[in-house]
């Protein structure tokens, strides 16, 4: 059994690895880079390029806006193995609130941007030591900005100042984007742990320990917070008081144990949790139970946060294979593979997605292309962000030749 663990550790480890190398600004030329995913407010998405801009465009796919990231510390990315650029490297999604934009930067600083001066409007340093970056993206609400670093604290900030409100230590590093409901502050750690803290007064109303880290943003629906871990479990916990109601696979079994970490953040459909695996699989859960309602394979590692659009779960693979999932048809469907229209065959999908109606906002590494795609049909428009300054240009968008879909039985669970 060790050696079985240590295998699916050092595989999955590998796994991430591979991305934060190719992400990382590692080649001869010093350039930030990240995964930015696309936050649609109103008529507009809002993204930062793999090159550290900042990118307002509309639904529709035509620039409105952008502006550089900046910052003066060195940073190429997760591993800064060469020279690092004044632009910074960007992980988590942007967060809209009112006329602010919240960013978090690699290099340990949150910038707002104002949207009616399309500008930066302020920027806060969280730690002095700047070898402690922020990976994850911020949260916005009830006047304040949420945001974790790896230095182990959960910071509020001020959403007009971004002075600090309070800090709260926890005994890891916080990759996570924070979840807040009613008050709370829900937030994983390194630590192998889930902290529900008081968003006004940064007090510990609860720790519930997972057995492994926890990267992925909990879900709160319903009184419950649901959680993926790194030790290859899901767990529902009750809102108020942290305990624990079910895990999947529940104790004592195997049959459906996921063979490597939960790094991409689950979402709900028809009282059924999708929770992609790093070992190629969506894991459908029933919320009520925990019991397996289907398991579809999409045959690569999905570090990608899925989206629900019109009851269909729309997932993206590392290897930008695009499915539409259905745990009641029992059905997965291949809706487009970016590799096939790219000719370069380079695009790759880390970035967590978003959508608006029927349209879903896809963020393509490597390429760095903002997609528009037809939920129902696979039909995609691209707007390039790597050709993007700060200076708003117009943008030509480019169809995207969709593969025929292919609509793909699969066994549920009952």
């Amino acid at each position: 059994m060790k050696k079985k663990l240590f295998a699916s550790f050092a595989g999955t480890g590998l796994a991430l690895l591979a991305i934060f190398v190719t992400l990382s600004g590692c080649s001869s030329t010093a350039v930030a880079a990240g995964w930015a995913g696309g936050t649609v407010s109103g008529d507009s998405v809002y993204t930062v390029s793999s090159q550290g801009q900042l990118v307002a465009m509309t639904t529709s796919g035509t620039q409105q806006w952008a502006s550089a990231v900046e910052g003066t510390a060195a940073s190429g990315g997760f591993l800064s193995c060469s020279a690092g650029s004044t632009l910074v490297a960007v992980y988590g999604t942007p967060a809209v609130a009112g006329d602010y934009i919240y960013v978090a930067g690699y290099n340990g600083k949150i910038y707002s941007y104002s949207i009616s001066k399309q500008a930066e409007n302020s920027n806060a340093t969280l730690d002095t030591d700047d070898s402690k970056p922020i990976v994850g993206g911020v949260t916005a609400g009830g006047g304040k900005v949420f945001v974790g670093s790896s230095n182990g604290n959960l910071y509020a900030l001020d959403g007009k100042t971004l002075a600090v409100a309070w800090r709260f230590a926890t005994g890891g590093k916080i990759w996570c984007t924070p979840a807040v409901d009613n008050g709370t502050v829900f937030a994983g750690s390194f630590d192998k742990k889930v902290y529900a803290v008081d968003a006004a007064t940064g007090k510990e109303k609860w720790a519930f320990d997972a057995k492994g880290a926890v990267v992925s943003t909990p879900v709160v629906a319903d009184g419950v917070v649901y959680i993926t871990s790194f030790d290859r479990r899901i767990y529902a916990v009750d809102e108020a008081t942290g305990s624990l109601k079910w895990q999947f696979p529940a104790s004592g079994t195997n049959g459906s144990f996921p063979r490597e970490w939960f790094f991409a953040t689950p979402v709900i459909s028809n009282g059924v949790l999708y929770a992609p695996c790093m070992d190629g699989k969506v894991y459908a859960v029933n919320i009520k139970d925990g019991t397996s309602a289907g398991l579809f394979d999409v045959g690569d590692a999905v570090s990608s946060s899925p989206v629900v659009v019109a009851g269909k779960v729309i997932v993206a693979t590392q290897e930008a294979k695009v499915y539409s999932l259905d745990a009641a048809a029992g059905t997965k469907t291949l809706l487009l593979d970016f590799r096939l229209s790219d000719k370069q065959g380079s695009a790759t999908v880390n970035s967590q997605l978003s959508a608006q109606g029927d349209t879903v906002f896809i963020h393509t590494l490597l390429e760095d292309k903002m997609y528009a795609m037809d939920a129902a049909t696979g039909a995609a428009k691209s707007l390039s962000l790597g050709a993007i300054t700060g200076t708003p240009t117009s943008i030509v968008a480019t169809t995207v030749v969709v593969t025929s879909v292919v609509p793909t039985t699969i066994t549920v669970t009952k």
